[in-house]
């Protein structure tokens, strides 16, 4: 059986290596992007299978205007298939409708940084299981 492959989206270099060790470890195919054109590019290249997600990325010079929620919506735009599940993990405080936001763009589940090993795999695994238009209308944080 083929490992899924999931895209990891993060600007921060540990949290990056820490998503990628845990999800190798589980068997699956990890790519990592630390911009949003990056991203964009390589889930068109790659077509992965989940995309995890973070909303506030850096800002270089080519990305300026992009955020995570551009990355979604140039996704859903591209997207010439079924879109891949995508899993917001995000640092950013809720300021009322950051959430509400997220979940209005089409994302699966939102994280709420940090994230354990266990509710990372386990809301991937759910993901990976669910339907295009499942979507988990609460945010999930550690439990």
């Amino acid at each position: 059986m083929k490992a899924k492959k999931i895209l990891v989206v993060e600007d921060e270099k540990a949290i990056q290596d820490f998503f990628r060790d845990v999800l190798t470890s589980a068997g699956y195919e990890v790519l990592t992007a630390g911009t949003a054109v990056t991203a964009v590019n390589l889930a068109r290249v790659e077509e992965p299978d989940l995309i995890t997600l973070d909303i506030k990325l850096s800002m270089d010079a080519s990305d300026e205007a992009w955020d995570g929620y551009s990355v979604v919506a140039c996704l859903r735009r591209l997207s010439t298939s079924k879109p891949p599940p995508i899993v917001v993990i995000s640092g950013t405080p809720d300021s009322g409708n950051a959430i509400e936001k997220a979940l209005s763009a089409g994302i699966h589940t939102y994280l709420a940084k940090p994230v354990e090993r266990e509710m990372l795999l386990r809301v991937i695994a759910e993901a990976l299981k669910s339907k295009p238009a499942d979507q988990i209308k609460a945010p999930l944080t550690k439990s």
